[in-house]
């Protein structure tokens, strides 16, 4: 295992996970439920007062009694008049609570102002860094942009809806008139025939046309790509926000589906011919469970835990705190680590912009992922440990993602300082 010092956290790396050969079916049980591990370890300060739904149909600030599927938001049937479908909602002794932990952290740290920050990353030389999570548009949608424009310059949409289909693309080295190779023409000649891609139109009556004139640069004069590049950098921006919307819902998605398929597996509900359980980050997961939780005598003690918190001196019915903690682990003393579970391309240490750091208790800190985690277990830790006799000895972010070739788990800085700075905030 591979260890790195930063100046906020320590971070461990796993091996590939492909490299083991323990039966997985062995590790996490069968037959159970997703109620398992909350019958054998109640926590009754939280679990007889907070309720917590992922979506639920809502009115005047009120649950409404209807079908739908709280993990994923699916109606079973149309909603009410004056319903509307609510998502992230947390209720304490059936009281609407207003925000979690996570949301009032993130006020003391300036947004993400995705508009302007597109335009200004429009004005960039470089539109691409392979694995990362804002400069996303490559040769590929370059190109296919340039197709399309060059097919039909009369459709000026027409390479806006080429540019939104080649989001889905695998993402390649930038390049501008220093041409392409056979192998990447093949592969945008199959995205571009694909029935979404024909649907657009742009390639119509150019069925006999080969893609390698159609794709290369410099099958015309300079005056003609050099109105194309200054076309395309004109839409640079839509196309940015594009791909961060679709990254994002995708992300967040695979989020979810891992989160879920953790949890089953601590409460027995493993199925090994259950596709959700055989990926990419549930194979790290696996072995994050045999290598890291086990040798150090952990053992699941909850999942998904909803807990409320009243930093308030005389408790206000919709004044509370709330939170849902991913993992707790018991070590052999019955001390609890706290761990959050993350599907993330990056955890990032630094702030996207030089010198955006947080404001108040969160004052200094980087605006970073990270950072706000530490917040985050900090604030679960208060809540834990100030409604339950529970003493929080470890906190951890275990990150599994395809971009990794193993797992990876970032013990936090104990921020209970500043979080309890972050209390008397919550209290005005």
């Amino acid at each position: 295992m591979q260890c790195d010092n930063d100046i906020a956290q320590r971070i461990e790396w796993g091996g590939d996970p492909s490299a083991n050969n323990y039966d997985i079916s062995k590790l996490f049980g069968s037959g159970g439920s997703l109620e398992t591990l909350a019958r054998a370890n109640p926590v009754p300060e939280f679990d007889d007062i907070v309720e917590f739904y992922e979506y639920l149909v809502m009115k005047d600030s009120r649950k409404v009694d209807h079908p739908i599927d709280h993990d994923t938001g699916e109606l079973g049937a149309p909603l009410p008049p004056d319903a509307e479908l609510a998502e992230h909602r947390y209720f304490v002794r059936g009281t609407l609570q207003h925000g979690s932990a996570t949301g009032k952290i993130a006020d003391f740290f300036e947004k993400f102002d995705s508009d302007a920050e597109a335009a200004r990353m429009s004005g960039d030389n470089r539109t691409f860094i392979e694995g990362g999570k804002y400069y996303l548009l490559g040769i590929a949608d370059a190109v296919c942009a340039w197709v399309a424009w060059r097919t039909d310059i009369a459709k000026p949409l027409a390479y806006v809806e080429a540019l939104a289909f080649a989001f889905k693309m695998t993402r390649l080295v930038w390049h501008t008139k220093s041409g392409i190779g056979a192998d990447l023409v093949k592969h945008i000649e199959e995205q571009l025939s694909t029935p979404e891609m024909l649907a657009t139109g742009v390639l119509d009556g150019l069925e006999n046309v080969p893609m390698a004139i159609l794709c290369d640069s410099s099958a015309c004069d300079d005056a003609m790509f050099e109105k194309f590049c200054k076309l395309y950098r004109a839409m640079l921006p839509t196309c940015y926000l594009a791909a961060w919307k679709e990254n994002s819902d995708a992300a967040l998605e695979q989020g979810r589906t891992m989160h879920r398929s953790i949890e089953m597996c601590y409460n027995s509900m493993y199925d090994p011919n259950d596709k959700r359980f055989d990926t990419v980050e549930m194979h790290q997961f696996y072995d994050f469970h045999v290598n890291w939780v086990l040798p150090r005598g952990l053992r699941p003690f909850r999942t998904e835990l909803s807990m409320a918190h009243s930093p308030h001196a005389v408790a206000r019915d919709d004044g509370y705190v709330c939170g849902t903690i991913d993992m707790l682990y018991l070590d052999e003393r019955d001390q609890v680590w706290l761990i959050d579970w993350k599907c993330s391309r990056e955890l990032s240490q630094r702030s996207f912009k030089k010198g955006d750091v947080g404001h108040g208790p969160c004052e200094g800190l980087q605006n970073c992922n990270i950072e706000k985690y530490a917040m985050q277990a900090g604030v679960y830790e208060k809540m834990l440990t100030a409604n339950t006799e529970f003493r929080v000895v470890y906190r951890g972010i275990a990150c599994f993602h395809p971009n990794q070739t193993g797992f990876q788990i970032v013990t936090v800085i104990d921020y209970q300082d500043r979080c309890e700075k972050l209390m008397a905030y919550f209290a005005q």
